[in-house]
């Protein structure tokens, strides 16, 4: 499987979940450019800066999550589809990263230790491989 883009709310919180698995550079900013037309330059732009639009050629399994707070929006990409427990551990650091990021744009007070963000990631986990179909 090649190039998956996951869009998705995480449960009541008001936060778009945008999810790049395999995607080219290309692949990745086209399905950009559908959800945040008029935005697309700056968008592109403050990606770039945080290397998340570099991620295709980087001759290694590597991700990264950002939260976008004037899009509303998290952002995680990753350059593979996880297939072992090494990548599937990369996705479950990353999607920790985005119910974290989720949680605290809502203005929600939590612990890290709080099951406010375990059924966050709770939930994020199996949208996602219910998409990638493992």
């Amino acid at each position: 499987m090649k190039g998956r883009f996951i869009k998705m709310m995480v449960g009541i919180f008001p936060q778009l979940v945008l999810i790049s698995l395999d995607q080219t550079n290309m692949g990745f900013e086209n399905s950009l450019r559908e959800i945040f037309p008029a935005k697309k330059s700056d968008l592109l732009d403050l990606l770039d800066k945080d290397n998340i639009m570099s991620l295709e050629n980087v001759g290694y399994k590597h991700g990264t999550t950002i939260l976008i707070a004037h899009e509303v929006a998290v952002i995680m990409r990753i350059n593979f589809v996880p297939s072992n427990a090494a990548g599937q551990g990369l996705l479950a650091h990353e999607i920790f990263h985005i119910a974290d990021a989720v949680i605290q744009n809502s203005g929600v007070e939590y612990s890290r230790s709080n099951e406010t963000l375990a059924h966050a990631v709770g939930y994020i986990t199996e949208k996602v491989y219910k998409e990638i179909g493992n």
